[in-house]
């Protein structure tokens, strides 16, 4: 993807997260209009909006806003700690922020040692972008064992949650894994099926644990 043109992989981030341009217009406060230049151009937004659009597009900042992006800055996550564009947050208030979340929401979480004893300041987003299903994505440092004990916290934390996901980040070191908690929206539909079906057996370096 990096050799590719900066507006293509944009789009590319935008499909695959079913992100629709009146969605990254009002993420970023800027009209439909600038998007769709945004979308078929090569120019960056101004601050702090970049950082935005990578959480958004949930890739490093420098590769969906650089025509030529640094590979070794994909190893950091700037974009989470720069003012005004994430909320902090505890665990225990993610829940009800799942609400008040219309796309994606990026997040600088306080306390993850309530799920996660090796982690100090981690960081994480909500997408509800999806008609069939809502996730919460912490982004850690280790591949946390999901055991009995973990189960019980996430539950706790999250009633409405049916499934815990382990998986990749794009563009991300081997040992960094999102850790995604899966909330159901339209379960009875084929396309639910078909994303939980595919997350157990047909994504790369992933595991799927139901709750």
């Amino acid at each position: 993807m990096s050799e590719s043109s900066l507006h293509f992989r944009r789009a590319l981030c935008a499909a695959t997260y079913n992100i629709k341009q009146n969605e990254i217009a009002k993420k970023l406060d800027i009209t439909e209009a600038a998007v769709s230049k945004l979308f078929n151009g090569f120019n960056m937004p101004k601050w702090p909006k970049p950082f935005s659009l990578s959480i958004l597009l949930d890739h490093p900042w420098q590769l969906v806003n650089m025509i030529k992006p640094d590979m070794d800055s994909f190893k950091q996550n700037p974009e989470y700690f720069i003012p005004g564009v994430s909320k902090q947050a505890q665990l225990n208030e993610l829940a009800q922020e799942r609400d008040k979340t219309k796309s994606i929401c990026g997040f600088k979480l306080l306390n993850p040692q309530l799920l996660f004893n090796q982690e100090e300041t981690i960081t994480g987003r909500w997408v509800t972008t999806y008609p069939e299903l809502d996730y919460f994505e912490f982004h850690l440092t280790y591949d946390p064992l999901v055991d009995h004990v973990l189960r019980k916290k996430v539950v706790t934390l999250f009633p409405e949650a049916r499934y815990i996901v382990k998986t990749f980040r794009p563009c991300r070191p081997k040992h960094d894994r999102a850790f995604r908690v899966i909330f159901p929206k339209n379960q009875p539909s084929l396309s639910y099926v078909g994303m939980i079906h595919e997350l157990k057996n047909f994504r790369d370096e992933t595991e799927c644990h139901e709750l």
